[in-house]
Formats: C-alpha cells, sequence, structure tokens
C-alpha cells in the first residue's frame, strides 16, 4: 500500500513547479473509451441531450434531455470539467433521475440503458481498468436527512446495478466521520454473483481532502483488484488490493453511466462535483 499524508498532499499541491492537468496515470492494456468532458466553458449549461465527444472508443457520452449539467468552474489550476449538481437538486428528500448524470446509451436509456451487445467495456476475464478525475463538494455539507453517513455512497462511473446478470463494475465515493467532520473516501467495486470486490471500502481506506482534486482509478486483473489515487497530475498518493477466492468475469449489457446510479432518485446514489478525463482500459 502506498500512501501520502495529507501535510504532503497539501504540499505537493501548492509547489510553484507542479503543473496540475488531467493527464491519465499508467494504467495496464489499451485504451477503449476516452470521454475528456472539456466541451463546456465555465459556467457553461449543458444542451438537452448534449453528446460529450469521445476520443477512444464510439459512444459519447449523453446528457438527459433535463440535464442540469453546467461547465466546472471550481477546480483549481487544471483544464476544463463538468459539474454535476446531484445531491445539491435535492427537493422532498429526492433528485431527478436523470438531470445530473450521464449515459454512453445511444438512445438516452437512462433507466439502466444499452451497450449494444458490446463487451469492450466490460472486464469479461481481462485485465481492466477504469478512472476520472474528480473534485467533489464537501462530504459536510450533504443533506443527511437521518442517514448514517455510511449510508451515502455517490456513484461517480459504473456499469451496471448489483443485480445485474453478468456482474457490474463502479468506482464510488463513501462517507466517513460525522458532524462537520465528515469526508469522502474512494472505493471500487467488481462484482459477479456471490464474488465482489471493493478495494478502499474497509480496512485501507483514503480520505479525500476537502477542496483538492484527485485523480481515481480501479483495476481487476484476475481474481484481484485495486484501488489505485494519484494527483491529477499523475503522482501516487495511495493503492490498495483486495483479493476474492477465484477469478471471475465481469459482463452485462447496461450501458456505462457516469455521475448518477442509474434510474435512482435516492440522494445517496447522486455525486455532486466536477468530473474529467473518463478512461477506460482494457488488456
Amino acid at each position: 500500500m502506498i500512501k501520502v499524508s495529507a501535510r504532503r498532499l497539501a504540499t505537493l499541491l501548492a509547489t510553484s513547479s507542479l503543473v496540475l492537468v488531467f493527464a491519465a496515470p499508467p494504467t495496464q492494456g489499451a485504451i477503449v473509451g476516452s470521454w475528456p468532458l472539456d466541451d463546456l466553458p465555465p459556467g457553461a449549461a449543458a444542451a438537452p441531450g448534449k453528446s460529450f465527444r469521445v476520443l477512444v472508443g464510439t459512444e459519447p457520452l449523453r446528457a438527459a434531455a433535463n440535464t442540469k449539467l453546467t461547465g466546472a468552474t471550481a477546480i483549481p489550476g487544471v483544464n476544463r470539467a463538468v459539474y454535476f449538481p446531484g445531491w445539491r437538486r435535492v427537493s422532498g428528500g429526492l433528485v431527478d433521475a436523470t438531470e445530473s448524470a450521464m449515459s454512453t446509451d445511444p438512445s438516452l436509456g437512462f433507466a439502466t440503458g444499452s451497450d449494444g451487445g458490446s463487451a469492450a467495456l466490460d472486464p469479461v476475464d481481462r485485465p481492466f481498468s477504469f478512472a476520472a478525475t474528480v473534485l467533489p463538494d464537501p462530504a459536510n455539507q450533504f443533506p443527511l436527512d437521518g442517514r448514517e453517513p455510511s449510508a451515502v455512497s455517490p456513484n461517480i462511473m459504473q456499469k451496471g446495478l448489483t443485480t445485474t446478470s453478468g456482474g457490474f463494475w463502479k468506482l464510488s465515493l463513501g462517507m466517513g466521520g460525522s458532524g462537520a467532520g465528515r469526508y469522502w473516501f474512494p472505493f471500487c467495486t467488481f462484482k459477479n454473483g456471490s464474488l465482489e470486490l471493493k478495494p478502499g471500502y474497509t480496512g485501507a481506506t483514503f480520505r479525500l481532502a476537502q477542496g483538492v482534486p484527485y485523480r481515481i482509478g480501479c483495476l481487476k486483473s484476475g481474481s484481484t483488484a485495486t484501488l489505485q489515487v494519484w494527483t491529477p497530475g499523475g503522482i501516487p498518493l495511495f493503492a490498495t488490493s483486495v483479493s476474492a477466492t477465484s477469478a471471475f468475469t465481469v459482463d452485462n449489457s447496461i450501458a456505462v453511466a457516469v455521475g448518477h446510479k442509474p434510474n435512482s432518485t435516492d440522494p445517496a446514489d447522486s455525486y455532486a462535483g466536477s468530473i474529467s478525463q473518463v478512461r477506460i482500459d482494457k488488456n
């Protein structure tokens, strides 16, 4: 496990010679999907159903017809990103199922969407990784409304749900602490049936400093999964791995979703903050 203290992280980010860009740290395999999410100027609203460009792959990421996505204005010293209002738009204890979400489904099927029968964005039985650069809104501003912090887990990117045939994968945030001391920590999930890997969820975790951007990635190879955290410029900060009793496949027919659990109106599933440089690699 590699870990950098909060003080050391602050020093790295404050160093004048460090240029923060949305670089993609080394990953295994070839890029099979890459979306920079740099289409919108800061503060600009996404048009209804906007398609965000794809650098590698065949499908752009698409906003919903009722989108409330905007160009990010809150990431210091880095390139453009998209701001997801997520749980900031809670009303009556719920959030809209689609207004703060993206999908690769060509028909904008935000219930879960379809991958068109392609296995390109699933691990199947090969080494597979995915990552995004994020700046989440502060955890201590999330409206708990009686929830325990441990019940809050905004989804950053995923393909499938826990009940999806063929398994699913995702990158999420968990909430720790209490009161004004609440914080986010990242974790990964790879699951198929009774086999599940969740590096970063328990045991070795990494607290995200408030107001600091990170690049966060997940890697699955055989029976082992790894959570990795870097600065946006690619300096390693943390890594932790877990292993299952045996290797397992993940291959489903669902679209890739970004910023929101598909079809959910629970604020606890909805990410608020900025996202850029979404990328998927496969060996």
